[in-house]
């Protein structure tokens, strides 16, 4: 662990240039070998020295998992990471957390009978982190099920933009103890072409706080309106500029995840694949297109794999409306789907809004695209009930 060396060598603080050629060497001989560092238990200091060398891709932001087995503290430090999460984001590295168990109970040759608490939570902070995504299970424990919240079916990470941080009003509340939330509550966003999706979680919470649409963007947005939607489908409503969304206290077992998608100019909105835990990813959505009659999606997968893709619109009683999709992927690894408008009518306040009829598959080879049993990729509409993700 680089503080280890750090501290534990005389020659590291008794010089004022070995510690800076040690960091010199270690990036010369990755980019020699094409390998990429991660800096494990680093000072701010390492992270402010990684600007230097682009063979430091990410540092480890989390403290170890072996402290949460052991329960040695009475929180679960290796999930704190809103704070640390800032600094390596803010000089381009990804935050890397320790890895986790997706198995609470199970019996270890190094811990015995010993038990990870809360494996949801983990995988949560894991996949929102934009750094890999490590389970540390005893061979035959693996739960694919929430493993695979986190990645497509060959793997691949689905991940935001940018990875949870502890939101502006954290800091105000832990300097003066009011204005903020108490608790961890964290923010980040998927942005894809000119489009902005925003996540927030609370992690730990002890009393009630009010998000507003400044807190849940982060002042990053101007005016835009949106569909707030947690995780569970449980509520699922508008969202815009005077609107406040109260999270309720809640502790490590039952965190909440909300999610805004932006309503583009179609009158559609994105609320993607509900089955992970990033629900709109760059990964998954290639490119995404929204014209006045219709709206464009641009879907990447892998052969073999179903995933099921949800969206909703406002209808002409301004009530949200959700459609949802299954798409399979048979022979590229690429699914188009389009969806086409029609009957203007006036939306909230001064907002004009295209209302959307029905949604139609478009195959990106010819074939039967309505017909699930084609040998073509297609989409064909479900009925969708996420499950309970804790």
């Amino acid at each position: 662990w680089l503080h280890n060396e750090w501290e534990y060598l005389t020659s590291t603080k008794t010089s004022a240039t070995l510690a800076q050629r040690w960091l010199e060497q270690m990036a010369s001989a990755a980019e020699r070998a094409g390998i990429k560092i991660q800096y494990c238990m680093g000072w701010a200091r390492f992270a402010l020295a990684s600007v230097q060398f682009s063979a430091v891709n990410q540092m480890r932001v989390s403290d170890d998992y072996f402290f949460d087995l052991l329960q040695v503290y009475d929180f679960p430090d290796n999930l704190y990471l809103g704070v640390s999460s800032l600094l390596a984001h803010s000089v381009g590295l990804r935050s890397s957390k320790d890895v986790f168990w997706t198995t609470s109970v199970q019996s270890t040759p190094v811990y015995g009978n010993a038990t990870g608490p809360y494996p949801p939570i983990h995988s949560v902070v894991a996949s929102y982190s934009r750094g890999p995504v490590t389970m540390g299970d005893s061979i035959g424990y693996i739960n694919k099920t929430l493993t695979m919240m986190s990645c497509m079916k060959d793997g691949t990470l689905l991940q935001p933009t940018s990875p949870f941080v502890a939101i502006n009003e954290y800091f105000v509340y832990k300097s003066f103890g009011q204005d903020g939330p108490a608790g961890e509550v964290w923010h980040s966003d998927t942005i894809i072409g000119e489009y902005v999706w925003h996540h927030l979680i609370a992690v730990i919470l002890s009393d009630f706080y009010e998000v507003n649409y400044h807190t849940f963007t982060q002042g990053t947005d101007k005016g835009n309106l949106y569909i707030l939607y947690d995780h569970s489908f449980e509520q699922i409503s508008y969202f815009e500029k005077n609107s406040i969304l109260t999270l309720e206290p809640v502790q490590i077992s039952n965190f909440s995840l909300n999610h805004l998608a932006p309503i583009l100019d179609s009158g559609w909105a994105l609320l993607g694949e509900l089955e992970k835990w990033v629900p709109v990813s760059s990964q998954r959505f290639q490119n995404i297109q929204s014209e006045q009659n219709e709206i464009i999606v641009t879907i990447n997968g892998v052969i073999g794999e179903n995933i099921t893709i949800v969206l909703a619109y406002l209808n002409t009683e301004q009530k949200i409306e959700k459609k949802s999709f299954s798409c399979v992927f048979v022979d590229s690894n690429v699914i188009t789907l389009s969806s086409s408008s029609s009957s203007i009518s006036k939306s909230f306040k001064k907002y004009d809004k295209l209302i959307p009829k029905e949604l139609t598959p478009i195959s990106d080879v010819n074939g039967d695209v309505n017909d699930i049993r084609s040998t073509v990729n297609s989409c064909q509409e479900i009925n969708f009930t996420p499950k309970n993700y804790h």
